[in-house]
């Protein structure tokens, strides 16, 4: 099984069609995504610049 490489360049979702955008949205707007650590993205951060 192969995996893809992470690309934060592109959207997780089709942005062409409406239900791309919409799920996109709410994906951004989560607000649970705002309860993040310090450390947790600074872990996040060098896992990124490591790929």
């Amino acid at each position: 099984m192969t995996t893809d490489k992470f690309d934060i360049e592109k959207p997780l979702w089709d942005l062409s069609t409406f239900y791309g955008r919409w799920r996109h949205f709410a994906w951004v707007t989560d607000p649970r995504s705002c309860f993040a650590t310090e450390k947790e993205l600074l872990e996040a951060k060098k896992l990124y610049n490591d790929c």
